[in-house]
């Protein structure tokens, strides 16, 4: 079945049924979560991300792929999948 479950961001290692698609980024109080869309019953991967602020040097563009931007009050947050 298809459902959307929330992942908060606090290693940066998550486990996500296979095919997992994040929906969004966002803050909830002050955990970093996404939330995205799952098959349930699909098998488990381990994927990997990273949230780097404004004005930080990023991984290579061939090593990450963009998901989102929050902020945090005077911060601003970005978040990259590493592939």
């Amino acid at each position: 079945m298809r459902t959307i479950w929330k992942f908060e961001l606090t290693q940066p290692q998550i486990s996500m049924p296979v095919g997992a698609e994040v929906c969004t980024f966002e803050f909830q109080g002050d955990v970093p979560c996404i939330w995205a869309i799952v098959e349930s019953g699909a098998p488990k991967e381990t994927r990997r991300f990273v949230i780097i602020g404004t004005g930080h040097g990023l991984p290579p563009v061939e090593e990450c792929a963009y998901v989102g931007t929050q902020q945090q009050g005077q911060f601003v947050w970005h978040l990259f999948e590493l592939l």
